[in-house]
């Protein structure tokens, strides 16, 4: 391609080296967009996504993925930063939604129009171009994408309802930061400050687009991120409670018993049954 490859780059699945794709980004976050011709497994630390064929897969900034191949994976990755993409407040819409920044989960996986002919004809669209009528083709070939997936996931808020832009975007900034520091920071003030919000500003805006308060996002992230290390994993309950973040594990099991109604040692029975 034409683009600076720290911009945008696309290649066939079977070329993944996740190596490579992490030093041409480098500490630039980036969007990953996968067409699975065949079926194939992403992974992101210990989660497990399946891209079923003809499905898509989208997966945001700050997340550092493996795409792991078999010798069936066929399909195109589409690879892009923000500053490469976004030239419109609809762009920056599209890339700070649920496709890409979801509150609990980090691959959104969708259906898709067409068949593997149709996309291929999107993707020779964007070959043999000079390069700023290849750049816009590229634009205009993710937005199709990122239009399709939000289309099939059926999205409560209207893709042209630009006064949402703000609440939408600090929410969604709010989730990403969750993620990243749940471990270390647990009270809304800190995430509100970050946010330049005040916690109960920060509050509302969650009611708004989740239905629930900062404090129960922040808690349903670290539960999620819990079970997920109970059922996949074999660290003990007490190291466990350490990579979530708890100083005791006595805590660890009152909040989980408290969310699920059981300990987490019978949390993990009950999954292995």
């Amino acid at each position: 391609m034409n683009s600076a490859p720290t911009e945008f780059k696309m290649f066939p699945v079977c070329d993944w080296n996740y190596e490579q794709i992490f030093v041409w980004y480098k500490h630039v976050d980036f969007f990953t967009i996968v067409r699975a011709f065949e079926p194939l497994e992403i992974s992101i630390g210990i989660e497990k996504y399946i891209v079923g064929k003809g499905k898509m897969a989208f997966i945001g900034s700050g997340k550092e993925y493996d795409v792991i191949q078999s010798a069936l994976s066929r399909g195109f990755a589409l690879t892009f930063t923000a500053s490469f993409y976004e030239k419109s407040i609809s762009d920056s819409i599209l890339l700070n939604s649920e496709l890409f920044f979801d509150a609990f989960q980090s691959v959104q996986i969708t259906d898709t129009s067409g068949d593997e002919a149709d996309f291929m004809k999107i993707i020779n669209r964007t070959k043999n171009h000079a390069h700023q009528v290849s750049d816009l083709v590229i634009h205009n070939c993710i937005e199709s994408l990122l239009l399709d997936g939000m289309q099939r996931i059926k999205l409560n808020s209207n893709l042209h309802d630009y006064g949402s832009v703000p609440i939408r975007g600090v929410v969604n900034a709010f989730s990403i930061m969750v993620h990243k520091h749940f471990k270390e920071q647990s009270n809304v003030q800190f995430y509100a400050d970050k946010l330049h919000v005040t916690p109960r500003k920060l509050t509302e805006m969650c009611l708004a687009i989740w239905g629930k308060t900062a404090k129960t996002v922040i808690s349903d992230i670290v539960l999620k991120e819990a079970l997920r290390y109970i059922k996949h994993t074999d660290l003990s309950i007490s190291q466990i409670a350490y990579e979530m973040g708890f100083t005791d594990e006595s805590n660890f099991r009152h909040f989980v018993k408290k969310c699920t109604g059981n300990i987490p040692m019978s949390y993990r029975q009950i999954y292995a049954l």
